[in-house]
């Protein structure tokens, strides 16, 4: 008999190529304030810019999967009893549709959080020419990062955007450099 398995929420990254996600993780992966208990598989579902740094003392597993064919519940749950992994990051390719995603996870798999993490100097366009892919990655979202939001850019056209596709999610805007702040703009009706 094989043995029941935990249930393990799943962590999404979401955004477009090149909009700071792999950053974003390692930002997250490197807090102290992270648990130190924490078995962290990483599923990166594109090739971006950037490469994901070990953090001393974490015991953090990458793995590629380079296409719907490596996104089964059979390789996914390998990949959990490969590394005993507690705890699951997806950084979800920006043209890939999460709901398909979803539904190739394990069933003791399940969405736990969704962060979508944007360049905010591009995000406008990329909204402009694909908005069904844009709406997609915001719906449903627990957060919504727009990084590179230096002076200069239009953070009211970002915010509607947002709001178009979900009212009540917290908005953060973080500068070049990394100073963050929280979007305390009051949500019209």
């Amino acid at each position: 008999m094989a043995k029941k398995r935990e249930d393990i929420g799943v962590y999404f990254f979401e955004g477009f190529l090149e909009g700071g996600k792999t950053t974003y993780i390692q930002s997250l992966i490197s807090d102290p304030q992270l648990p130190e208990d924490l078995r962290i598989l990483i599923l990166q579902t594109e090739e971006g810019m950037e490469e994901l740094e070990p953090v001393p003392g974490r015991e953090i597993f990458v793995e590629q999967l380079e296409g719907w064919d490596d996104v089964t519940p059979e390789h996914l749950a390998a990949l959990e009893d490969k590394t005993e992994c507690n705890t699951i990051m997806v950084e979800l390719n920006g043209m890939w549709q999460e709901l398909d995603f979803f539904k190739r996870m394990p069933e003791n798999w399940y969405p736990f959080r969704k962060f979508v993490i944007a360049d905010a100097s591009t995000f406008v366009s990329y909204n402009n020419n694909m908005r069904a892919l844009a709406a997609d990655k915001l719906k449903e979202s627990t957060v919504v990062v727009f990084n590179r939001a230096d002076p200069g850019v239009d953070r009211d056209a970002l915010r509607k955007i947002v709001r178009a596709a979900s009212r009540p999610v917290p908005i953060y805007f973080q500068a070049t450099g990394g100073k963050e702040e929280f979007d305390d703009t009051p949500i019209e009706l």
